[in-house]
């Protein structure tokens, strides 16, 4: 299978990408920090770019793309709220309009604790719910 890991030098992304490999499937990292990281293989992408985006997708022709980029620290987004909301917002949308283009078979979209409430005094799996910006529940992971 061809797959695309976004934010694939990432620590979590790095991890999907080395355990995709070694499954045998043909993956490609994009993450703009390979430019800082040259020991990762993969392109440097801005996932907020989405003409280059588009020319990488059309490219690689995968089939699954694992979106993992984006501000998953919610500290980082509070100190730089704007940044957080155009690498998540925007970027996420990039990456699914790319794969709309190329008519990937799946899109799998990651996301962090946060959505569930970092300070939770519990544990935490499939059937917590998540916290509405209200700080009430709205869904449930499914």
């Amino acid at each position: 299978m061809r797959c695309i890991v976004t934010g694939g030098a990432g620590f979590i992304g790095g991890h999907l990408v080395n355990g995709l490999q070694n499954c045998g499937h043909e993956v490609l990292s994009i993450d703009i920090l390979h430019r800082e990281m040259p020991d990762k293989q993969g392109v440097d992408v801005d996932i907020c770019d989405s003409q280059q985006l588009q020319r990488v997708f059309a490219d690689f022709q995968p089939q699954v793309i694992f979106h993992l980029a984006g501000v998953a620290d919610a500290r980082a987004a509070l100190i730089d709220p704007i940044r957080a909301v155009h690498i998540n917002i925007t970027g996420t949308t990039c990456v699914l309009q790319a794969a709309q283009q190329i008519n990937a078979t799946r899109v799998v979209i990651a996301s962090s604790c946060w959505v569930y409430n970092a300070m939770h005094d519990g544990p935490i799996d499939e059937n917590t719910q998540f916290l509405s910006a209200g700080g009430g529940t709205s869904i449930r992971a499914r």
